[in-house]
């Protein structure tokens, strides 16, 4: 496609406002602002697992620290690695026995 530098430019340089907390910036400025801005919309980290907490960004971290929801979601990620790690460990214990067993008949 064709682009004009001079248009882009100038719309970059545009005035314009964020859309979460009604901050002062160019057009070019405010997208990269609106993914990191403190009070873009936010949900819990559990959401999928029954929390119906939303807010905004800035809350976030306090919220999810006393959400029930999201603890359990913690303690079952790590308990998950480490299931996966000794499951891993069986498996390759599960080998060598049969392989040792293979060789015995």
């Amino acid at each position: 496609p064709i682009r004009s530098l001079a248009a882009e430019q100038a719309i970059a340089a545009l005035p314009s406002r964020c859309d979460h907390c009604a901050l002062e910036l160019t057009f070019g400025q405010r997208r990269s602002h609106e993914r990191s801005c403190p009070q873009r919309p936010a949900v819990c980290e559990a959401a999928d697992d029954g929390c119906g907490w939303r807010g905004i960004h800035a809350d976030l971290e306090a919220h999810e620290a006393g959400c029930r929801h999201a603890l359990c979601r913690r303690v079952l990620r790590g308990a998950e690695a480490r299931w996966a790690t000794e499951r891993d460990a069986l498996r390759s214990h599960i080998e060598r026995v049969e392989a040792a067993n293979r060789a015995v008949e």
